[in-house]
Order: C-alpha cells, then structure tokens, then sequence
C-alpha cells in the first residue's frame, strides 16, 4: 500500500473499470438471487415476500458501517480499494458495538437511538462519496469473472437465512446454541432496554460484538423476532466481507488480480463458510475481523514509516477477541508472534507493542463489564485464576470438563486423530484446502507473508489440538488464512496453481453443498416465516399473560414468543443441584411455582445432559417415562 495517494486514472479509464464492476455486480446478484429462489422451491414466494425488504435494510446497514468507518481509516488512507472498503465497514461495525454495549449498559437502548447511528453513518457515507472517481488499484479482468462461481453460495445462505433460528441443519452446525444466547441474550437485553448479567445464562458473560449488532437488528424492527432474520443476513454478510477481505488482502500485498480472485474463490467455496453464513453465530465476524488483522499487519511490514498500521491491525484483533474468547490467544497473541519469529527485527517488535497496545484497547470494555459483573475479566473462562463468580464448584467443573476434549480424547494420538478427522479428512474444509496450505507454505517460505500466514496457521492448530474441546468449525480461521497464504505463495509463476486451486475446491464445495440442499428446501418450506409457537411443547396450551412458563431441561428461550418476564429458563451450565434437591428443581430455581405456571419438561434432554454433563442427575422415573417433551399446567 502507497502511503500517499496515487495519481488519478484519466477519466474514460475510471469510466470503463466503474461499466466493468457495474456489469459483474450485476450478474453476481442475478445469480445470487436465482440461487435463492431455486433452493426455496415451491417456497419461492416466501423469499419474494420476505428478501427485498431484509437486504434492502441490510444494505443501509453496511453503508452506515462504512460511513462509520471511513470517518476514522480515511486519515491512514484514502483510496477507494476493495481492502480500504472492507476494512472501513468492518471498523464501522467494531464501533457500533462497542456504542451499543456502552448505551445499553448505561440503560439507553432504544429504538429511536439505534435508527439515530445509522441516519449518522448514512449521512457520513454520503459526505464521503459524494465525489468518488479514484476507484484504487480496481481491474476487472478475465479472472475477476471466476468470482461469479460464489455467486450460487451467498444465494443459498441468503435462502438459509430466511429459516427460523435453531431448525436449518440438523448436525453441526446445528442453531441449538443460537436459540440459547446468541440471540435470546440479546432478546432479553432488548425487552429489559439495558444490558445487565443473566445468571441463568452464563453465556451472556461473553464478549459479544457480533450478538451487539443482532440486538440492534432487534430495535431497527422493532422486536426480536421482527428482527431475527435481519440479524441471520447479517452474518451472511460478515462471512460475505471475510472473503472479500480476503481478495483485498491478497490484492494490496501481491498486486496481483488473478492471485486475489483465486484466494477469494478458495475462501468463498469452503462449504464451512456457506454452512455457517446462514446461522446466527459469531463465526462470521471472526472471519472477517481476523482477516483484516492479518491483512494490515502483512501491509505493516511493507511500510517502515507507518506504525499507526500495526495499531490498527491492533484494532481489528481487539475487535476479534470482542466476538470470541478463543481470538485472543488466535489473533491477539499469535500474530505479533508469528510476526517476531518470521522476521525478527527492533521495527518488528514496536509493530508488535503497537498491535498489542491497541488490540487490548479496543477489547477492554469488554474485560471491564466482567470485572465488575463477576470480578472475573473473562468469565466463565480463567476460573481457577480470576475465582468462579457465582458459579459453584460443581458448576465451574462442569465448564471446564464440558470444554474439553472428552476422555476418549484426551491422549495426544487422539487429539492428533481428532483433527484429522475434524479438520483435514473433513469435507467441510473442502479436503484439500490443508494440503495445498502445507505445499504453498513450502513453495513460498521465502517470502516473509507466507512465514506469518503459516507460523499463525501452525500456532491455530496447536491451540485446536491441545487447548479446546476439538470441534472442527472452531478451527475455521484456516479459511481465511489459508487462502490468503496460497494466493501469496503461487503469486508469480505459480498463479495458474491457485486459479485451478480454487476452481476444485469450489467444485469440491458445491458437489458438498448441493447434498445439503433438499434438506434446506425441506426445512425452509417447513419452517420459512412460520410461527415458532407452532414448534414448541405449547402449540396446543396458549398461556395468558398472567401465566409464566417454565423451561425444564430445555435452554432454547427464543423459541418461545413470550415476553421474557414470562419465560423461565437456565441453561445446563446454570443448574445448580443441591445435596438432597432434585434435579427438576434445580431447573426450576428462582422460577415461579404454583398455580399460573406452565411446566414445560423435556425429557430426552434431560437424560442426555446428565449422561454428558457434570453432576447433573438423572430425571425421576415418573419424568424419564415420557418419550416426548410434555407440558404440566398448575
């Protein structure tokens, strides 16, 4: 990246490039969208009726982010490239909700507030197109239209989108974890107009810079479940920039347009990206602001007089770690490593100071709120360092075995056999996605970005294999950079390599896709725009709104459309059974009891969770009897 700003393209020059865009644009969203209505099926109305109006909001969305954004990346850099774009929407996003967390913990969360952020970000975006010719370092060549092969993969996770949260697949990843906190802590935050802990919830102890955009999709459409599919297309997106952050990235650091299509190609057609685009995780923005970490601190070390560049590759990290615990020793830790042992140098080590300085800047609000929530910076992780919060003995036990590799796991030639498995021999990753990682880390070792890109990726694996409970989806990191790296690699010479690279493994990836695609139509025209009551236990019992409901055995709040003063759940991690108590009123504790109470028990659940979790008990006799989850009115 020039620090200084290139000169201008003659005017017929721009004009052409901008015709060329406009034209692939194009024809990327007629296939997008073909896509859409061909995998909904008979369902096609459904997604005329409900897509238009959710992308349109959607998009407002993004051009407030990058209006956000560029306010603060236009005085590092002002030209107009796909990297510069992406970086000052992902930037955007990182300050929305950093400004959400703060008003909702100081009790202002509103509707009227979230519409005012994106009227500003709006306004702010105008200011600074309103005069845009400098298009960067754009082409559009022969291979820029191989991106048109990703094209049917956002069509199908936009499909995806538009299915109820917690029903789309039915193995992993599954949306059980979505129905739980991803976006009914949020719902709660949403209806309680502020952010406060749920000890019922351990989850909502998380950093959750991803869940703070799902809440503002909330009060955008005026309720949660007006908003939950405006919050699921909003992760299609954050998956949608990770892999164009991946083209920019490859772009600014070869310069080459053929080797950032490629890389792109590689990303977007990993099946791991489409299948977990349309869920409600936060897996979107780890990809995304993991990428640009890489990415500005690759451009770091090609400009020696810009250390602001480290620090906002800083930013972009202390932004990952907001959405997952995991990205801090990932990113946060493992970047300014890699970068030290790749190429030791004093300029190394200041980029590294920087990057770390700014990364735990922009994280802090988050290790703030637990401290003064749990005294526990990182709850409900670091327990035996920081103390267990309100969590038992029993309970923080429960945590740490439920996060760890199984017993059957524990020895290192099963760890080592868990990645295989999870990772390399696993379609999800495309098959061959590591190998050609591991050849292009060998090809290109002399270049200084690919020994970053392959140390980090080294580092990744290491902590999958020894330090987390070994479930492949959370290794998804080697996506992005992975792709970067070969794209880096094969650059010169070797370009035909990763053009054909990333043509077989989005081949590999939609042969892997279409199977899954009968089970998206059957379930979106099943579940598409339905009513949750109709899916839960109570579809035949309507409580009053004097009535609560009581959750045993079950953590999915969000399926159930009551006001949350009226629901009554904990999830498993939350269950504390006393000496002498039963396991179903450890469920019930602090829930209403007596007439004007619905049980609702789920007994498959319950036997499951106290075969798979720490002292949690199995059900009564009487309980265990039933084969499906029942309802008992008091």
């Amino acid at each position: 990246m020039n620090p200084t700003k290139a000169p201008a393209k003659s005017e017929p020059a721009a004009t052409s490039v901008w015709s060329r865009a406009l034209v692939l644009l194009v024809a990327f969203v007629v296939i997008a969208l073909a896509t859409s209505f061909m995998v909904a099926g008979a369902s096609w109305p459904l997604v005329l009726t409900a897509l238009p109006s959710q992308l349109l909001l959607l998009v407002v969305w993004l051009v407030a982010c990058f209006g956000i954004g560029r306010a603060i990346l236009q005085f590092v850099h002002r030209e107009h490239t796909t990297f510069q774009i992406v970086s000052e929407i992902a930037l955007g996003m990182g300050i929305v909700s950093t400004a959400m967390l703060l008003l909702g913990l100081g009790g202002a969360l509103n509707r009227v507030i979230a519409i005012a952020i994106i009227a500003v970000g709006v306004l702010l975006a105008i200011w600074h197109l309103r005069d845009v010719r400098d298009v960067g370092s754009w082409t559009v060549s022969a291979a820029t239209w191989l991106l048109l092969i990703l094209a049917p993969f956002l069509g199908m996770a936009m499909t995806g989108a538009l299915v109820p949260p917690g029903f789309l697949w039915g193995d992993e990843p599954n949306g059980y974890d979505v129905v739980e906190y991803h976006l009914e802590v949020p719902r709660e935050w949403y209806e309680a107009k502020r952010i406060t802990p749920l000890e019922y919830n351990v989850f909502s102890y998380f950093p959750f810079n991803v869940e703070m955009q799902y809440l503002l999709a909330m009060e955008l459409e005026g309720g949660p479940w007006a908003g939950m599919y405006l919050a699921q297309l909003m992760h299609v997106a954050m998956m949608t920039l990770g892999v164009a952050a991946v083209y920019g990235v490859v772009k600014e650091v070869s310069g080459n347009e053929t080797s950032a299509v490629a890389s792109a190609v590689i990303a977007g057609g990993t099946p791991w990206m489409s299948w977990l685009a349309p869920v409600a995780y936060n897996e979107g923005g780890v990809v995304m602001f993991g990428a640009l970490a890489v990415g500005w601190m690759l451009t770091s070390i090609r400009i020696p007089t810009k250390l602001q560049t480290a620090g906002i590759a800083g930013v972009f990290a202390g932004l990952a770690c907001g959405v997952k615990l995991t990205a801090v020793p990932v990113v946060a830790i493992a970047l300014p490593a890699a970068l030290l042992a790749a190429k030791w140098s004093m300029r190394n080590l200041r980029q590294s100071i920087m990057f770390v300085i700014l990364a735990v800047v922009v994280f802090s609000p988050w290790l703030i709120r637990n401290v003064a929530w749990a005294h526990n910076p990182v709850f409900p992780e670091g327990m035996s360092v920081f103390g267990t919060a309100h969590f038992s003995d029993d309970q923080a036990e429960r945590w740490t075995r439920a996060h760890s590799p199984t017993e059957a796991q524990r020895s290192i030639g099963a760890r080592f056999s868990a990645f295989g498995s999870q990772v390399a021999a696993d379609p999800s990753y495309g098959w061959v996605l590591l190998p050609l990682v591991i050849v292009a880390s060998i090809i290109g070792w002399v270049r200084v970005e690919v020994r970053i890109l392959a140390l980090l990726i080294l580092f990744h694996a290491v902590f999958w294999i020894f330090f987390t409970h070994l479930q492949g989806r959370f290794f998804i990191l080697l996506v992005p950079w992975g792709a970067m790296l070969v794209g880096i690699a094969f650059e010169s010479k070797w370009r035909i390599v990763s053009s054909l690279s990333g043509v077989v493994i989005a081949c590999i990836g939609g042969s892997v896709v279409i199977q899954k695609i009968d089970e998206l139509q059957n379930r979106f025209n099943y579940f598409g725009l339905t009513d949750f009551t109709l899916l839960t236990p109570l579809r035949d019992e309507k409580p009053t709104p004097d009535e609560h409901v009581v959750l045993i055995g079950d953590g999915s709040a969000f399926s159930y459309q009551l006001p949350a003063k009226q629901l009554h759940y904990r999830t498993v991690f939350d269950v504390n059974v006393k000496p002498g108590e039963s396991v179903i009123d450890a469920w019930r504790d602090g829930a209403p009891s007596g007439p004007g109470t619905i049980d609702v028990i789920n007994p498959s659940e319950l036997i499951r969770f106290s075969k798979t979790y720490w002292k949690i008990p199995a059900p009564p006799p009487e309980v265990a009897a039933h084969e499906q989850p029942y309802v008992v009115r008091h």
